[in-house]
């Protein structure tokens, strides 16, 4: 199996208080949030199932890599449509799936 596992369940406390409405993972590097530099990487060495184990307030998370979203069907027929490209390519390149970590005990419990 193909496959990468995040670990992405924390609060990100070192981040407040930005972090306190965005999760970390979604915080921006340029014009692309951590977590999709780290998804196109793992694709890049030949990884396609990307398993997030996430938390209770990481549905922005879930979010951002589903395609068919409101803002999705909203650009696609206005000029701003390619600025979505990228990551919808990165959807369909990528199987996403997605586990609720019931109790917060570090990156290896997660794992």
């Amino acid at each position: 199996m193909n496959s990468c596992v995040f670990p992405v369940a924390g609060f990100g406390t070192r981040f407040l208080p930005y972090t306190k409405s965005t999760p970390k993972e979604l915080l921006p590097i340029l014009n692309k949030p951590i977590i999709h530099y780290a998804v196109e990487e793992a694709h890049e060495a030949g990884l396609n199932e990307m398993i997030l184990i996430d938390s209770e307030n990481k549905q922005s998370l879930r979010e951002y890599f589903t395609s068919g979203s409101y803002i999705d069907k909203v650009l696609i027929n206005s000029p701003k449509s390619s600025m979505l490209n990228d990551l919808n390519q990165l959807i369909d390149k990528c199987n996403f799936t997605f586990i609720k970590q019931r109790k917060m005990l570090g990156h290896g419990d997660a794992i």
